[in-house]
């Protein structure tokens, strides 16, 4: 899953990113981050002003068929982070 917040600006997109990255750590939960090319995204994301080369979002692999059960308290994990940035 790859996804990022809400922002008008790559550079203020891939800054509450990395924001998110480390709250949700602290809440033991562990992300990744992909720098996604701007270039892949301009077409999608037509309200966003890219600043940046690439905008980080966040990733997370979930490999085994196990994760399923655990989608629903990751993505409430993310929500909490994201409301502390």
């Amino acid at each position: 899953m790859v996804w990022a917040p809400n922002g008008k600006r790559a550079s203020q997109i891939s800054e509450q990113s990395e924001k998110v990255f480390r709250a949700a750590a602290e809440k033991n939960l562990h992300l990744a981050t992909f720098n996604y090319p701007s270039d892949l995204l301009r077409s999608r994301w037509e309200d966003v002003t890219f600043d940046r080369e690439d905008v980080i979002c966040l990733c997370s692999c979930l490999m085994e068929p196990e994760a399923r059960d655990w989608i629903e308290d990751i993505w409430n994990i993310i929500h909490a982070a994201a409301g502390t940035v």
